[in-house]
């Protein structure tokens, strides 16, 4: 099933976007405090700037929690709509499967995803707030 994944550390300079995927929370930290500098604002000796630190979830860990039976129903229902736009029917054109065979059905959807998808994006989690202090300017790890 789910391989062991290694964590991941992401960055945000407003809470809101985050940034890279980097192997310990220093390189995370670092990379922050670099485009710190790329900013257009000129901060000021003493200056504090908080900037925060997540785990980056890959996207197949969030789909491999999702309940498979509910995927298979999901595609089941996409191609009903399909065959519907084609064939003129008054029932159901699909019917569906027990559910222990959606269930597999569904197993079988996402492997095959998993497989041959790639995903450009990642959840956050596990969010921190770190506190920076620029000092003889370098940018300093406060909290």
């Amino acid at each position: 099933m789910s391989e062991s994944v290694e964590k991941k550390y992401c960055y945000s300079l407003n809470e809101e976007n985050y940034y890279g995927q980097y192997d310990s929370v220093e390189e995370a930290i670092s990379s922050a405090i670099e485009d710190l500098a790329d900013e257009d604002h000129d901060y000021s000796e003493g200056e504090n700037r908080e900037i925060f630190i997540g785990v980056a979830e890959p996207c197949s860990e969030l789909l491999r929690r999702l309940q498979h039976w509910r995927l298979a129903d999901l595609v089941i229902e996409h191609l009903e709509d399909v065959l519907c736009d084609e064939i003129a029917a008054d029932d159901h054109i699909i019917t569906p499967p027990a559910p222990d065979v959606m269930k597999e059905l569904g197993n079988d959807i996402m492997e095959l995803v998993l497989k041959r998808v790639s995903f450009s994006s990642y959840n956050v989690k596990q969010i921190s707030k770190i506190e920076l202090v620029l000092h003889e300017g370098t940018w300093e790890v406060v909290s």
